[in-house]
């Protein structure tokens, strides 16, 4: 899987915003959820994508790519970050465990 280009796919703050619809609900209940005025068609390839990201266990490489953009806007990348933080506690947790 490239990573990047998959990533692109979704578009970076779409996969920030979206982060835990896609890590938690199913495929159809993804679709619903988009605020955004996408096409079903442009819906169905984000989702199918980002479920791809977390089915190869990516979630965390791509958030890391998310806050090194240079492009992301700031609010974007804190959110990514705050995700970020949020998921290394809980793996580290269950790590633990």
């Amino acid at each position: 899987m490239d990573l990047t280009k998959t990533l692109n796919a979704v578009g970076k703050a779409v996969f920030v915003k979206y982060y835990y619809v896609f890590a938690n609900m199913p495929y159809e209940d993804c679709m619903e959820m988009f605020t955004e005025n996408y096409t079903e068609k442009s819906k169905k390839n984000r989702v199918t994508y980002a479920k791809a990201i977390f089915l190869h266990r990516k979630q965390y490489e791509a958030l890391k790519i998310i806050c090194n953009s240079p492009k992301i806007d700031t609010k974007t990348k804190n959110r990514a970050l705050r995700i970020f933080a949020e998921e290394r506690k809980k793996r580290r947790y269950c790590v633990l465990s």
